[in-house]
């Protein structure tokens, strides 16, 4: 897992103006589905799948003292929800469905790698994910895109 932190930095420095990557290999898919804050400036996230047995990693940046929050809902990805302030730091908006799940990504960058099985590639089945780095001492969240991943 020690080569993931370099991939990610290579990405980056790829494409260095652009807020939201997929990397995703064989033949499932990613597409950034919106942004988070379309006003303001989606928080900078990446979505790597590497070939083979390698777990899929979200990644994003969250400021000292925040807490990074990955939602991620089974199926397409929904209609765009809008979030107000508070609890976004500004008008934003959420894409995983109504039947999200929510889990903290640890580290700065925040991150989260899930193993899926290699079986699962080429399926079709699709997921939504999205990020928010949210800072309790100044009660309120930004938003990475919308990303939607398919298997």
């Amino acid at each position: 897992m020690k080569w993931f932190p370099l991939f990610l930095a290579a990405v980056a420095l790829l494409q260095p103006s652009v807020s939201a990557q997929c990397a995703v290999a064989g033949p499932s898919g990613c597409a950034v589905v919106g942004p988070g804050h379309p006003v303001i400036g989606s928080i900078a996230s990446t979505l790597v799948w590497p070939p083979g047995a390698a777990p899929l990693c979200f990644s994003f940046g969250v400021p000292p003292g925040s807490v990074g929050i990955v939602f991620i809902s089974p199926g397409p990805c929904g209609a765009p929800v809008a979030v107000g302030v508070p609890p976004a730091c500004a008008p934003g908006l959420l894409y995983p469905a109504p039947v999200a799940v929510f889990t903290i990504a640890a580290g700065a960058p925040a991150s989260l790698c899930l193993l899926i099985p290699p079986g699962l590639r080429g399926t079709g089945f699709p997921f939504c994910i999205q990020g928010v780095s949210f800072n309790p001492a100044v009660g309120c969240g930004r938003l990475t895109d919308g990303y939607l991943l398919v298997l």
